[in-house]
This record gives C-alpha cells, sequence and structure tokens, in this order.
C-alpha cells in the first residue's frame, strides 16, 4: 500500500475498508496520498496546471508555497523522506478529516497545521531581516 509505514497508513486503511472517504473523495484520497508519497521518497509536488523548470528547486531543501497572505497552499511543496514536517500534516488529516469540505485536507490542512508549529508570521510569508522567506521546522514558505 502506498500509505504502509506512514502516519496514514491505518487511517488509510480504515478509510478503504469503510469505503468512506465522503462526497468529496477522489480529491480527498490525492491530497492523503501525495503527502503519503512524498514522506516515504521525498521530493516535490506540484499540480499539474503549474510549470516550473526543474532547476528553480534545486538547492532550496523543503518548501511549502503561499497562496495567499495567511494561507498555505498544498499545490506546491518539497520535502525530503521522513520530513517531521509532513508527518504532522498526515496526523492532523488522519485526527481532524473532513470528507464532505473542499479544501480541508488540502490549503486548510497545511495552513493550521503550520500555523500551529511555526506561528502566524510564517503563513503569512513575513520576510526575516535580510528579506530571506520565512522558515521553520526546516520548512520555508516561499
Amino acid at each position: 500500500s502506498a500509505f504502509g509505514g506512514t502516519p496514514l497508513s491505518g487511517f488509510a486503511k480504515q478509510r478503504f475498508a469503510q469505503g468512506s472517504w465522503g462526497t468529496l473523495g477522489a480529491q480527498n484520497r490525492a491530497n492523503a496520498l501525495r503527502l503519503a508519497l512524498v514522506f516515504r521518497y521525498g521530493g516535490g509536488y506540484m499540480d499539474l496546471d503549474s510549470w516550473v523548470p526543474s532547476a528553480a528547486f534545486a538547492g532550496l531543501g523543503d518548501f511549502v508555497a503561499l497562496q495567499a497572505p495567511g494561507v498555505v497552499n498544498n499545490a506546491h511543496f518539497q520535502a525530503r523522506p521522513g520530513a517531521p514536517w509532513v508527518a504532522l500534516l498526515m496526523r492532523d488529516l488522519a485526527q481532524h478529516y473532513n470528507g464532505n469540505r473542499w479544501g480541508h485536507q488540502g490549503p486548510e490542512l497545511f495552513t493550521r497545521v503550520l500555523r500551529k508549529a511555526c506561528g502566524r508570521r510564517f503563513v503569512h510569508g513575513v520576510a526575516r531581516r535580510g528579506g530571506k522567506h520565512p522558515a521553520c521546522a526546516n520548512v520555508t514558505a516561499l
């Protein structure tokens, strides 16, 4: 299973057994799967309606993209294998799952978890001294 060995393992087994991913099942399964795959193998995720040359991410390390001030987007992110901040996302997804609310397992998940872990300044993209992007828990907000 793609979810095996990740913080979503038990959660995914339960959802597949019950067939209960909610009214937004395909979107919710995709959000969970992308987290599990990036957690397991590392690498980046980008929605298919985006194009960025792969060299643009070289040397960036773990990052998330800000959709707007105060909103972290799950359409563009990168993490190393086993990144603790991705594990936090998966645990929150399993604990606060709402299969009937659009974005709850997407941008809302990334925003609430990173706001809790890193603070308001991080999710608002407030630059540190010297104009550097905000960073917390080995992840940078772009």
